[in-house]
């Protein structure tokens, strides 16, 4: 099963979760649905288990650091940082 798709374009949290970096909880909270319920369509579609735990425990990690204030905003220093350094993938 291909999961490509799942990670297509994702240099950070933010575009795991398919938000902008100025999304507010409410935003976050709701890319974190979609994003279950898609992978939970690529489990019915045959997605082996193994695949299935790595992607869910990095889109926990993703929801986790961006819903909470203070790991959001060392989160952000570190994006900060990375783009003063010219690193383009922050995940």
């Amino acid at each position: 099963m291909n999961t490509g798709n799942f990670f297509e374009g994702a240099n950070t949290y933010y575009d795991f979760l398919k938000i902008s970096s100025t999304a507010d909880n409410m935003e976050i909270e709701i890319a974190y649905s979609n994003r279950q319920l898609e992978l939970n369509g690529l489990l019915n579609k045959g997605l082996n288990r193994k695949t299935y735990k790595t992607i869910y425990t990095f889109l926990q990690m993703a929801y986790q650091i961006l819903s909470n204030p203070g790991s959001r905003a060392n989160y952000d220093e570190i994006l900060a940082n990375a783009e003063n350094n010219e690193q383009t993938r922050i995940v």
